[in-house]
């Protein structure tokens, strides 16, 4: 596989999954160096169409849901998770996922299938990426790219959310797969995607290349309009611009305007 071109690839699919009505210059807040953009992630918290919509006035272009979580009670999927993402979707905000392995009951790739189940075809089809949540303890690399193999069998990008300390003193530091990208937990409370200056003890991180990182998760737990969550920044060239604005709340149905018959209308 070449690794450029299936990177590439990657890149094109994530875009193509949301297009992109408006420049991404207009959801680059204040303070994110030009080309990235603003996101949230949230794992129990509920969100809301009107947080939703708050998320989208605050800058926020992608958030993203857990669709599985590990607990002391085991792996299994956040009740709020399919509202939370019909609600983001609908307020115009790009969408994805993160799915945990880790649950010695579970494969990587069963994983994967846990947090495909009950997600309805049309909000999966516009998850832009499903990273693989690299935390807990108790499984092996294998696992890990069981889980990626599954995503890049069913169409999604292979993503991987992880921090330098946890790859290595999890895994043991293997090579990341041919073809995966990064979404790189580093909490320095600054959106300034530094990871080309990662401190010297990390700088074999996986054989990560700086260009194969699509975002830097870098602050976490506080609520943003309403919203628990963990603030992110994402590569706008990989996460281009949400949908256009909303017109019609939840609650409003259209008004149906019959055609005119053949003699005319009245």
């Amino acid at each position: 596989m070449d690794l450029k071109k299936s990177l590439a690839g990657a890149a094109l699919a994530i875009a193509l999954a949301i297009g992109g009505y408006f420049g991404v210059d207009q959801f680059t807040p204040p303070g994110f160096p030009d080309g990235f953009v603003y996101g949230v992630d949230s794992s129990y918290d509920r969100l809301t169409y009107e947080e939703a919509v708050a998320l989208r006035e605050e800058g926020v272009t992608v958030f993203v849901q857990a669709l599985t979580a590990f607990p002391s009670s085991g792996l299994h999927q956040p009740a709020n998770r399919v509202i939370s993402l019909r609600n983001a979707h609908d307020a115009g905000l790009a969408i994805a996922g993160y799915a945990l392995v880790g649950d010695l009951s579970y494969s990587g790739r069963a994983s994967i299938d846990l947090a495909r189940v009950g997600v309805p075809d049309d909000l999966w089809d516009a998850l832009i990426f499903v990273a693989v949540d690299i935390e807990p303890s108790g499984y092996s690399m294998f696992e890990v790219e069981q889980a990626l193999f599954q995503l890049d069998a069913i169409g999604k990008p292979m993503v991987i959310y992880t921090n330098c300390g946890t790859w290595y003193d999890k895994l043991g530091n293997p090579r990341r797969p041919e073809g995966a990208l990064l979404w790189h937990a580093y909490w320095d409370n600054s959106p300034d995607f530094d990871f080309a200056n990662r401190p010297s003890w990390c700088r074999d991180f996986g054989g990560f290349q700086p260009d194969e990182v699509i975002g830097e998760q870098w602050s976490g737990g506080l609520y943003v309009r309403g919203q628990s969550v963990d603030r992110n920044i994402f590569r706008a060239v990989v996460l281009p611009a949400p949908t256009p604005e909303p017109t019609l709340t939840p609650t409003e149905v259209p008004t149906v305007v019959p055609p005119c018959c053949p003699c005319g209308c009245n």
